[in-house]
């Protein structure tokens, strides 16, 4: 069994964040691929506070996964959920990088086009260094989650190089306010420099 956890989502009926024919997309891409790879199973993450849209996204859900298992998960903690499962597919959000630091391969599903152009755009040194895989495409996301679902070897080189570019790119040392704070005295001193790199 090969389990994909799929981060939500925010499904937002204004259209602000999602709307509801881009979270549709999203599900249905996620669906129509892992229906076509054998033994395949999502666990789909919704967010704590999407409960005034539960019924709708949990109807939908049901109506395009017919034939592929999956479970919905809210309150468990992604920490947890990334030690249950293989793969991590997320939409643009903060999971992308909780996911790498918990060393699980990540596939950015933006079939939406701002979703795309967001994706492109903030995660392109993510992109470039092979730390995360970005599908843009049904036909995409499909081969991606393939290579993936049948290879742990290409799961493991994916996971591996996504700890290595938080590794070079992030500072997760408990240190940020006390960088910041630096970098505003600097700032008011008149002698603003490029503090925060360090």
């Amino acid at each position: 069994k090969i389990s994909f956890l799929c981060i939500a989502p925010s499904n937002d009926p204004t259209g602000e964040v999602t709307d509801s024919y881009a979270y549709e997309e999203y599900f249905l891409t996620i669906a129509d691929a892992l229906r076509k790879i054998p033994n395949a199973e999502a666990v789909i993450k919704f967010r704590p506070g999407m409960r005034p849209r539960d019924l709708f996204s949990r109807q939908l859900i049901a109506d395009n996964f017919s034939g592929v298992p999956y479970t919905i998960v809210q309150t468990k903690s992604l920490h947890e959920l990334f030690l249950d499962t293989d793969v991590v597919v997320s939409c643009y959000s903060t999971a992308v990088v909780e996911a790498m630091q918990c060393h699980k391969p990540l596939i950015l599903l933006a079939v939406d086009p701002t979703e795309s152009f967001m994706g492109r755009q903030h995660f392109a040194p993510y992109i470039e260094s092979n730390a995360i895989r970005l599908a843009t495409t049904e036909e995409e996301f499909f081969r991606i989650a393939e290579e993936l679902a049948l290879h742990p070897s290409a799961r493991a080189e994916l996971a591996e190089q996504g700890a290595a570019f938080l590794e070079r790119e992030y500072a997760f040392d408990g240190r940020a306010s006390e960088r910041m704070a630096d970098f505003i005295r600097s700032c008011a001193d008149g002698k603003a420099s490029d503090t925060m790199a360090k």
